[in-house]
């Protein structure tokens, strides 16, 4: 087949444009601003998420919806971490690695460098607005009541955590967290994620977004209202005490999933006590386990 000057000039530009668009494709970091369909957070996740939520509460705050789409980036961040070290050679521990579906950042002191962590949920998933990241790491496995006893004890977490001092003007419309080996992340948002759907991966249960509980896990028993951020003495419904903080975990997070959100657990004397409420009254707290003795055997009220 003979070819035109004209022809073969056209094909010669085509496979010239082709060669470096295929050029710079190679070049740019793969993307995937789609959440996984199954994805699903776990218990201890979800547990840290009711923490900061009940402690915002104590402070007369609002409670933080949870972000389906956050909890997917933090899920992500806490894994590079894990596997792949980016906070390494002077970088922070807000940097992301080369090993996976995001643009490579080493998160340092320059106020440039902000754009590594606001962009990321974007990134990732979509997200309209900007993230806000707060990390805690150690060198055993992170359990919700460390990381955020750390976050509450340091100035500059505890501000963001309440929105305070710098974060005052800030309103954070949605959350996530992601806790893997020895690190936690708490990811706020200024915008409210447009993606629903949260479960749990240990049932499949669906969670209420706007209110951090479990829709599918109900209590049988109504407990009475306590106001958590008055009153000096404190009475807390006690349903176990245990050796070990896993023991305690596990009994905590089954309160949980039966509908008691406000199940924690508290630490004395290397005694691990699950408590399911806490009151600001004697009176109340004995009303309510009047109600609970015949399902929870043993309970008792434990005054602090």
């Amino acid at each position: 087949m003979i070819f035109s000057a004209l022809n073969r000039r056209f094909i010669l530009t085509w496979v010239i444009s082709m060669l470096i668009f295929n050029g710079l494709q190679a070049q740019q970091p793969k993307r995937n601003a789609l959440l996984p369909e199954k994805f699903c957070i776990s218990s201890d996740e979800f547990i840290l998420a009711k923490m900061v939520n009940d402690y915002r509460r104590q402070n007369n705050l609002s409670v933080i919806p949870l972000s389906k789409s956050l909890f997917f980036v933090a899920h992500s961040h806490v894994l590079d971490l894990v596997q792949n070290h980016p906070d390494r050679y002077n970088c922070g521990l807000h940097s992301w690695s080369d090993k996976g579906a995001w643009k490579p950042c080493c998160y340092g002191k320059e106020s440039a460098k902000a754009g590594c962590m606001n962009d990321k949920p974007k990134e990732l998933t979509g997200y309209k607005g900007k993230g806000f990241e707060m990390i805690y790491w150690g060198s055993e496995e992170a359990v919700p009541s460390d990381a955020i006893e750390v976050w509450k004890s340091t100035a500059l977490t505890n501000e963001m955590l309440l929105n305070q001092g710098k974060w005052k003007t800030n309103i954070w419309k949605s959350m996530g967290v992601g806790l893997i080996d020895g690190y936690a992340s708490l990811w706020f948002g200024d915008e409210t994620d447009q993606k629903h759907g949260i479960r749990l991966c240990q049932n499949d249960s669906l969670l209420d977004s706007r209110t951090s509980k479990n829709t599918q896990t109900t209590a049988n028993t109504k407990l009475p209202e306590t106001n958590a951020g008055q009153g000096e003495n404190r009475y807390f419904l006690i349903t176990g005490s245990f050796k070990t903080r896993q023991q305690a975990r596990q009994q905590a997070a089954s309160h949980i999933k039966q509908g008691f959100h406000e199940a924690s657990i508290i630490e004395k004397d290397n005694i691990y006590r699950v408590t399911l409420v806490a009151f600001n009254s004697q009176e109340e707290a004995q009303k309510a386990l009047n109600k609970l003795s015949s399902r929870f055997k043993g309970i008792w009220i434990l005054k602090n």
